[in-house]
């Protein structure tokens, strides 16, 4: 008679796993996966020079006399500053020929903004041998003075003249250079404008001033109307002074400035009816 003998616990776990195995038994993940796909497109800051013109294009007397000696001429270039994004052109090139002392030239142009994203004036610079040229530049939009800080939106463009002045001390046979940079930036970077409320003064040669809003700090000013007779124009911060006076105080007495307010101040240069009416200023934070 045979007997029955029964597999270890061992063996027999082993058989199971073996068999699992071979009938391919698991555990079900249902599942379900969510994805996000975008696309950023950015914009563009592009500034352009629009066609030029002079007071002199050599077929005419010079101005202010009554002889054809020297010309003045503008042209347009894309320039030397390599911007793989610009589309129009960065440079213009202004050549006086025959120049005398007290010959005088004026250049008239545009800047447009040209690209996609709103632009402030971050900087000018220029450089030149003022013993020997007198360099007289404005811009303009509409009646707005345009300074450090202006902003200037896709589309809209800048009125500019610049006049060119051959001094008494200029040299016979010399070649005068003048370089002159604007600098340009993305809206939400600068400094931002700022348009006092309408000002009056004590009689002639009073005081004026406005400050930045709280926080920020001044960059540039002036005053309108700009044909106004003006004694004094300048910034009023820390290492101001004018006279014996000096900053915090102001120089019409009964305001002093609390650090770190800034602004900026002007007097009335005494002629009647010819007083600026508004200061502008240029703040940043």
């Amino acid at each position: 008679m045979f007997s029955r003998k029964s597999l270890p616990v061992g063996a027999l776990f082993m058989v199971l796993v073996i068999m699992l195995a071979l009938l391919g038994v698991g555990y079900a993940l249902w599942s379900d996966t969510l994805v996000i796909e975008g696309q950023v497109h950015t914009g563009e800051v592009d500034m352009a020079f629009s066609p030029c013109g002079t007071n002199d294009s050599g077929t005419a007397n010079d101005p202010g006399y009554e002889k054809h000696v020297a010309s003045c001429e503008c042209a347009r270039s894309t320039g030397t500053i390599e911007d793989a994004y610009d589309d129009g052109y960065d440079q213009l090139n202004i050549t006086i020929t025959d120049g005398y002392p007290s010959y005088l030239c004026e250049v008239t142009y545009d800047m447009t903004n040209i690209g996609t994203v709103p632009v402030h004036l971050f900087s000018v610079i220029a450089d030149y041998d003022a013993n020997a040229l007198d360099v007289e530049q404005a811009c303009w939009f509409d009646t707005d003075p345009v300074g450090i800080g202006y902003q200037l939106h896709p589309g809209d463009s800048v009125d500019c003249s610049i006049g060119l002045h051959v001094r008494q001390e200029a040299a016979e046979n010399d070649t005068l250079t003048l370089h002159k940079e604007y600098l340009w930036g993305q809206f939400n970077e600068g400094p931002f404008y700022v348009l006092s409320a309408q000002m009056f003064y004590n009689g002639a040669g009073g005081w004026a001033g406005w400050s930045c809003p709280e926080g920020s700090t001044v960059v540039d000013g002036g005053y309108l109307p700009d044909t106004a007779d003006v004694a004094v124009s300048m910034k009023w911060a820390p290492g101001a002074s004018v006279g014996t006076t000096n900053y915090p105080q102001t120089p019409w007495g009964g305001y002093t400035y609390t650090p770190p307010e800034e602004g900026w101040i002007v007097q009335d240069g005494g002629v009647p009816g010819n007083t600026p009416d508004y200061i502008y200023l240029w703040c940043t934070y």
